[in-house]
């Protein structure tokens, strides 16, 4: 072969293996990667470009047809051979080309990012794996930032407070803070800040309105101080006393017996029981009792009433002697109980019973009341058993200074009962053989200046003790209103029976009329033929019936 022509070959050799570059075309729906060479030269890029399969090995693939050329023809050019097979590798300026003319790394993968991998399998597609690593450190708060800035938070909130506003966070937030705040060491600067915010507040805000009216009437600085107390009391803790007693009464959760306790003392050392939270406490229990009673009235007989009433009355008296409550307390609570529970529905338990029972009339026997009283006496607890009458009186010794003692007129005043009640009341309890009262002077009668006293040396054997009311003698006038009531009622049992006997027989005589009408009546006494007959004439009157011939008696209907 011609050098000339030896030159031809190698040249053309050249443009088609020399600085060649790859291009990948990456495709989710191909599954084989085609590469592109270009040419360096622009010129012969048409006619020197070439389409190849790849495989996914890392060995160059030979070419289907070699080049026809016959070196040992050639001339010996050391420089034109050796430049055939060195190629040179230039950088690429393309992120994603891949230099062929490179020398193999021995089949390692070009890394692609320090901090994901992409592994391509053989005949696959796209990525298998990502793998993704934060190396950023999370930085650690300040814990004297956050205690400031939760400080700052809970400043706006009583801000708030103070301004009748509702906070902008919630109360379950600004606890947790306070928790938090005090977990990280710092309770005293927080309680140092709530001082001088309260501090704050009482001696500017609260202390405004009533020296704004300084100058005026002394009935217009009373209505200021009033006011200002009104908002200050409101904001105390008597809000949050009335709601865990109404979480005790209710079942909720949130009732806590120890801090409830706790709340009671403390309202007796800022000395705002009676006129804080005893009123608060009254005011809500009747509320609660009222919806008690008109729940339970509507869903629950009357039995059952009366014995879910009785459990609510006997836990209330427990929780104002479990909690020290005052006797005051205790005495309007009981005063509530019973008007929403038994006074309001007086009405109600009556005509159950009337239409339960009819022919029947309910009255209430007060006087056949009886209750249980606990009682301190010097040498020991008792436990009384007494008429309700007998604990009216005993009742009114607890306002009494031990070995003070109380007048008749003042007993029998405050008691409201009649007068022969109270005069065999206090006779029972101060001249009969148990002595719970002592009488002055000593006597077995009972007289206008005579005064009481609570008996100190009282003590029995047994911890029960019962005290017999003494029995009060029928009088005249007593016996002659019980005497006339029974001849009314038995005048209209004996007029509806009559009436029930004609409805019957429609027809009938007078033998065999008054025969009947004492059968029918029998169960309640024996009736003379007589009284029977003054009936038949009242029921003629009324035109319930008539004479017929042969003396007999016809029903009108």
């Amino acid at each position: 072969m011609a050098p000339s022509r030896a030159a031809e070959v190698a040249q053309e050799h050249k443009h088609q293996h020399g600085q060649t570059k790859l291009e990948i075309a990456a495709s989710a729906n191909k599954q084989q990667q085609k590469l592109s060479f270009q040419s360096s030269s622009p010129g012969s890029f048409a006619r020197d470009c070439t389409t190849l399969d790849v495989s996914s090995s890392s060995k160059r693939r030979k070419l289907d047809t070699p080049p026809l050329v016959d070196l040992a023809d050639a001339p010996s050019r050391p420089a034109a051979i050796d430049s055939m097979y060195n190629f040179s590798t230039p950088g690429s300026s393309a992120a994603n080309a891949i230099d062929l003319g490179a020398s193999p790394t021995n089949g390692h993968r070009r890394r692609v990012s320090s901090v994901s991998r992409v592994e391509i399998p053989s005949g696959k597609t796209g990525a298998k794996k990502l793998v993704v690593k934060n190396f950023r450190t999370t930085p650690k708060s300040d814990p004297t930032q956050y205690c400031d800035l939760t400080i700052k938070q809970l400043d706006e909130a009583l801000t708030a407070i103070f301004a009748d506003r509702r906070p902008t966070l919630s109360n379950e937030e600004l606890y947790r803070g306070c928790e938090n705040v005090c977990k990280l060491g710092k309770p005293d600067q927080l309680a140092k800040k709530l001082l001088q915010r309260i501090k704050q507040h009482v001696s500017g805000d609260l202390k405004a309105t009533p020296s704004a009216a300084a100058g005026g009437s002394n009935v217009q600085v009373l209505n200021a101080v009033i006011t200002a107390w009104k908002k200050w009391r409101r904001q105390l803790i008597l809000g949050g006393a009335a709601d865990l007693l109404m979480a005790g009464r209710v079942g909720l959760p949130q009732w806590s017996a120890t801090l409830f306790d706790a709340t009671v003392k403390m309202c007796y050392d800022l000395s705002i029981y009676t006129h804080g939270f005893e009123e608060r406490m009254l005011a809500d229990s009747q509320s609660f009792i009222a919806e008690w009673a008109d729940d339970n009235c509507a869903k629950l007989s009357l039995a059952d009433y009366v014995d879910a009433a009785n459990t609510l009355i006997a836990t209330e008296e427990t929780r104002c002697e479990e909690f020290n409550l005052s006797t005051s307390t205790r005495s309007s609570l009981l005063t509530v109980l019973e008007h929403q529970l038994v006074e309001r529905r007086e009405a109600e338990l009556t005509n159950q019973d009337s239409m339960k029972h009819t022919g029947r009339k309910l009255q209430w026997k007060h006087a056949l009341a009886h209750c249980q009283l606990r009682a301190s006496f010097p040498k020991g607890k008792k436990e009384i058993v007494v008429s309700a009458f007998q604990a009216i009186i005993m009742l009114m010794f607890n306002t009494v200074a031990a070995g003070a003692t109380l007048p008749y007129t003042q007993i029998k005043d405050q008691s409201g009962l009649p007068e022969a009640d109270v005069k065999r009341t206090l006779q029972s309890l101060a001249c009969a053989k148990l002595r719970p009262l002592t009488k002055h002077p000593r006597g077995k009668e009972v007289g206008d200046n005579d005064t009481f006293s609570v008996n100190e040396d009282f003590s029995h054997d047994r911890f029960r003790v019962k005290i017999n009311q003494l029995q009060a003698k029928e009088t005249r006038e007593e016996n002659r209103a019980t005497h006339e009531q029974v001849a009314a009622d038995r005048k209209y049992e004996t007029q509806a029976a009559i009436v029930r006997i004609m409805k019957t027989r429609k027809t009938i005589g007078h033998a065999e009329l008054i025969a009947e009408t004492i059968n029918a009546t029998k169960q309640r006494g024996t009736l003379q033929p007589g009284e029977i007959k003054r009936q038949i004439d009242a029921l003629i009157e009324k035109e319930y019936m008539e004479r017929g011939d042969g003396n007999t008696y016809a029903y009108l209907a």
